[in-house]
Parts: structure tokens; sequence; C-alpha cells
């Protein structure tokens, strides 16, 4: 990934003091794979979290993906220590999980906050013993409930479930665990949330203090950054009273191209997230994401070139 400065984000989801935040947060990483900017939906407040996702380099553990200066005799020495085990294609993560997720709750003002972490594979994680490897990495010796929890959530899982990523609420306190499902169940999954979209992925989480579903709710990759296809979603959002009109509204002025200076930049919703508890929505949030598209050159000024 080409990493730009952020282009201009909607003001009316992300705050000039939020954009800031984001950018320092991305200045302690070494070329992140992918950004994803997360900005509730049913909010006043003009503010927005960030995902950060990894790839392993080439070489493994000889290079590096973190910069310094996270605080150390912390929780986040075991973030450290998992993306250090994680980089290493010979570890007991090996090719099973290529990409890594940090997602951080930047709305909290932390200076460095603490992330949830997800780990596997886009085609899905194959072995259940990959999955049990990265929660052990995650999680200290002692979690003792956090560990029974996610023996009982492995083991509840259908056996052709298609897993994703799996990871460790760690911002949360005491922390949940997370299964991020391809497809199917859709067990209490508004219909009319279902018939507006064309793909889901089924978060399932389970912690200490709540059970909650989380459905991932995207369109088709060349339809994604498109106002009109994610138009009836979002309406329908508005409706069911989990996501404010203007905010809708200034989601769907992000989708196109913009030009920073130097670069095109593609700029698109990756998905929106519904969470819902006892069958009911409580919360909508939408996920931007941009990209360079082109650079332009001299050609493209219109001069002639045979």
């Amino acid at each position: 990934m080409t990493l730009l400065p952020f282009p201009a984000l909607p003001a009316a989801l992300v705050s000039p003091g939020a954009l800031a935040d984001l950018e320092a947060l991305v200045g302690r990483f070494v070329s992140p794979s992918g950004l994803l900017i997360e900005c509730p939906l049913g909010e006043g407040t003009a503010s927005a979290d960030l995902s950060v996702a990894l790839s392993r380099p080439a070489g493994g553990g000889d290079a590096r993906v973190l910069l310094d200066g996270w605080p150390a005799g912390t929780a986040w020495d075991g973030v450290r220590r998992f993306v250090e085990t994680w980089r290493n294609p010979s570890g007991p993560l090996g090719s099973e999980a290529p990409s890594v997720w940090l997602e951080f709750d930047v709305r909290r003002g932390d200076a460095a906050p603490l992330p949830n972490a997800f780990f596997g594979h886009r085609n899905g994680l194959r072995s259940r013993a990959t999955m049990r490897a990265g929660f052990d990495l995650l999680l200290e010796p002692d979690a003792i409930d956090e560990r029974a929890l996610i023996s009982a959530g492995v083991d509840a899982l259908p056996r052709d479930a298609n897993v994703l990523f799996a990871g460790v609420m760690l911002a949360r306190r005491p922390a949940a665990i997370r299964f991020c499902v391809d497809g199917p169940p859709w067990q209490d999954a508004p219909a009319g949330m279902i018939q507006r979209t064309r793909h889901v992925i089924v978060q399932i989480e389970a912690g200490a203090n709540a059970h909650r579903i989380g459905f991932e709710l995207y369109q088709g990759r060349r339809q994604r950054g498109r106002a009109d296809v994610w138009r009836p979603l979002l309406e329908w959002l508005v409706a069911e009273g989990v996501a404010r009109e203007d905010r809708c509204a200034s989601a769907l002025e992000w989708p196109g191209y913009a030009y920073d200076g130097s670069h095109v930049v593609a700029r698109w919703i990756n998905h929106v997230k519904v969470t819902c508890e006892a069958g009911a929505c409580v919360e909508a949030k939408v996920y931007l994401q941009f990209a360079p598209a082109w650079a332009p050159s001299a050609s493209d000024a219109g001069g002639r070139g045979f």
C-alpha cells in the first residue's frame, strides 16, 4: 500500500481534531497494508476510530511493522509479542494467518490506545488449532475467564463455519472474544437489512458482560464506490432509528475520486456494520477506505502521444 495523507474526510463524520488523532496513530506504523476509518452513524459528535491492517513482510521476522514509542510495562507488551510472533512464518500461526488487523478506539482520547487484535486470512482460517494458538498469544496466562470463553466459542462453531478472522477485544475490560464468519448463520438478522446488501460477514462476540452479534454488510467490489448502491441501506438504517440522516448523507458524499495534489485517490465505503442485541439493531457504523488510483503523468494532460 502506498501510504497517502488522509484525503479530506466529511466534516460531519470526522472533525479536524479527530483527523489529527488518526494521522498521528498511523504514523506509528511501518507501511500498513490497509486502513479503515470507522464512523458511528448514530452519534452527533464528529469522531472516528481506526483499524490498521498488517501483512506479513517478506522475510518474516527480519522486517518491522511497529515503530517504537508504544508504552512498555503495560498490556501493550502482549500486543508486541503477538505481532513479533505472527510475522515469523515458521511460528505457531504459520501461513494460515498472513494478515492482522489492529482496531483502535481512538475516540477514547488515549495517547497509545490498546487495540482489539484480529488474525486470519480472507479465504478463512483452516484449523481450529491455529485459532487457539492466536488466542494463546493474545491472552495473558492468568486470563482464566477469557480462556474459558474461547474454549466454549471454538467448540460451538459449526464444523463447516468459514472463520475469516478471530481475535480478542483487548481494549475492553474484561476482554471479549470475536469470530468473523463468512456468510450464514444469519440468526435474528433483520430481513430489511439483508435485502439491501450483497454479502454478509457475521461477527459473533462473547464476553463476560454481553453477547452481541454484528453484521458486516458489503456490496460488490465494483459497486462499493457508488453512492447509489449504498443509499437504500443507509436510508433503511435511518428509518430504523440507529443512524442519523445528516451523517448518512455525509457518508454518501465520500465515494468517488479526488485529487490530492500528487495522486488521484479512489474513495469508497468498504462496509457498513450493524450490531444487534436480542434481534434488534442497536448501533450502526460506516467504514471508509481510500487508495491511490493513479499518479497523473504528462500524457494525462492531453498532450499528443503517438
